[in-house]
C-alpha cells in the first residue's frame, strides 16, 4: 500500500513538473518574441503594432445590424407655455440609453443620451416671440424614432399696455359710493383692481364696480401677461358724503 502510494504521488508530481515546463517555455518564448519586436521595429512601430491588435480586436464589436427597431417616441415637456426669460429647460422620457435630439424651431440643435431612468433634459435660449421644440431618438443602429409631439414656449420680456379710463386721477366723489374702473390692456392680459379680478374681452377693455370706503381711496389696476410680465398703476380718489 504505502509502493502504490507512493507510485501514484509520483506520476501526478512529474505531470504536474511537465505542466509547468510547457508554460515556462511558452512565456519565455513570447518573452523572446516581444524583445525581438521591439529591437528590428523600434519602441514606436511596437507600440503602433500593438495598439492595431487592439483596434482588430474592437473592430469585432459592431452595432447589431439585424436591429430595425426603432427606438419609441420621445415624450417632451416645458415648465413655462410663456415667459419673460430667455433661459428655460425642456425636458422629457424616452428609451435609455438611446440618443436623443432636440429641434429647436425646425432645426436639430443639441443632443444627449439618455439617461438609465428614462430622462432627459435640455437647457435652451429662447428668441423673442414663439419657439417650437421637439425631440426624437436614435439608436446605435441607426433606427430613428417619429418626432415627439412639439412644444410651444412664448418669450416676451415687454409688460403690458394699461390705460385707465375712469375714474381720473383725484377724482372726488360725493354721492356715489359705488364707481366704475374702466379701462384697456392687451387682450391676453389679465386684469386686478385692488385684488379683484376684472374680465378682459376681445378688444382688451375692462371694467369693475368698486366700493369706496368715507375719505381718501387708493385703487391699485395691475396688468399681467402670460409670460409673467406686469404694468401697474395707482389713483387716489376721494369719498366725502
Amino acid at each position: 500500500m504505502k509502493s502504490s502510494t507512493y507510485s501514484g504521488h509520483s506520476r501526478l508530481q512529474k505531470l504536474e513538473e511537465r505542466k509547468n515546463r510547457k508554460q515556462a517555455f511558452i512565456f519565455s518564448s513570447l518573452t523572446v518574441l516581444f524583445l525581438v519586436l521591439l529591437i528590428f521595429v523600434g519602441f514606436p512601430a511596437f507600440v503602433r503594432l500593438v495598439g492595431a491588435l487592439g483596434d482588430v480586436r474592437s473592430s469585432k464589436i459592431q452595432p447589431d445590424k439585424t436591429d430595425t427597431i426603432a427606438p419609441i417616441t420621445p415624450t417632451l415637456m416645458a415648465d413655462w407655455e410663456a415667459t419673460s426669460s430667455a433661459k428655460t429647460t425642456v425636458r422629457g422620457y424616452g428609451e435609455p440609453g438611446s440618443k436623443v435630439n432636440l429641434k429647436d424651431n425646425g432645426k436639430v440643435s443639441g443632443d444627449t443620451i439618455i439617461a438609465d431612468d428614462g430622462s432627459y433634459a435640455f437647457d435652451v435660449t429662447l428668441e423673442p416671440g414663439d419657439n417650437e421644440f421637439m425631440t426624437y431618438a436614435t439608436d446605435l443602429a441607426g433606427n430613428k424614432s417619429q418626432d415627439s409631439m412639439s412644444v410651444n414656449i412664448l418669450f416676451d420680456n415687454e409688460p403690458p399696455i394699461l390705460e385707465v379710463t375712469s375714474p381720473e386721477d383725484g377724482a372726488k366723489f360725493y354721492e356715489d359710493k359705488e364707481i366704475l374702473v374702466a379701462g384697456t390692456t392687451d387682450i391676453d392680459a389679465s386684469i386686478k383692481i385692488n385684488s379683484f379680478i376684472a374680465t378682459v374681452d376681445t378688444e382688451g377693455n375692462f371694467v369693475r364696480r368698486i366700493q369706496l370706503n368715507n375719505g381718501d381711496n387708493e385703487i391699485i389696476v395691475e396688468a399681467k401677461d402670460k409670460a409673467g410680465n406686469k404694468t401697474e398703476k395707482k389713483l387716489k380718489v376721494s369719498y366725502n358724503p
